[in-house]
């Protein structure tokens, strides 16, 4: 169970708001998607009647001049507020649809990548081993006054003892019938 603001989250309270962050996200990219399609066609509406004019009304008096710029300013307006309140809404719904599914995309990226990345320690620990060793090697023969070519004098190793095996993870003592290290655990 996960642990939320200092309360458990169990697996039915998770259905519900997983169930209304769907429901949420469908009407906002629905809704969303309808103000951004309208909005659009205002907009080019907007443009198609820049330049028209109005047929001469009946009354002489009544000035002509600038009525079709006037639609299509309000033509701009009204579909460039409803194209940023589509846009604002599909925002909303794709984030909402998002995380009503975070858990599942979680689950999904931590079973494809964490096998990945324990190939690539491994791969990595068994590639430089050879080199780490060298490099202590070096810095040993450093330390002792040595020069690369020159090897250094080990002590000879005592005479093995048939009653005691050592491990071969930490290197400790067992007996010669112990099955496991009885410091680490490690099968022999």
């Amino acid at each position: 169970m996960a642990e939320l603001n200092g309360k458990y989250v169990n697996e039915a309270n998770h259905q519900k708001v997983k169930t209304k962050l769907q429901k949420i996200g469908y009407v906002l990219l629905g809704v969303g998607a309808v103000f951004a399609i309208v909005g659009i066609v205002l907009l080019i509406l907007g443009f198609t009647s820049m330049g028209k004019t109005v047929e001469k009304p009946l009354d002489p008096e009544t000035p002509v001049v600038g009525q079709g710029f006037s639609s299509a300013v309000g033509f701009f307006a009204g579909g460039g507020i409803l194209l940023m309140l589509g846009l604002g809404m599909l925002a909303f719904g794709v984030y909402a649809s998002f995380f009503a599914h975070a858990r599942e995309i979680a689950a999904y990226g931590a079973s494809t990548v964490a096998p990945v990345i324990g190939e690539t320690a491994n791969y990595l620990a068994d590639e430089t081993s050879p080199a780490i060793q060298k490099v202590t090697s070096a810095i040993s023969n450093g330390i002792r006054g040595k020069q690369p070519n020159e090897t250094v004098e080990t002590q000879s190793a005592p005479a093995p003892n048939p009653d005691v095996k050592y491990c071969t993870e930490c290197g400790s003592k067992n007996t010669r019938e112990a099955k496991f290290c009885t410091k680490c655990g490690h099968k022999f």
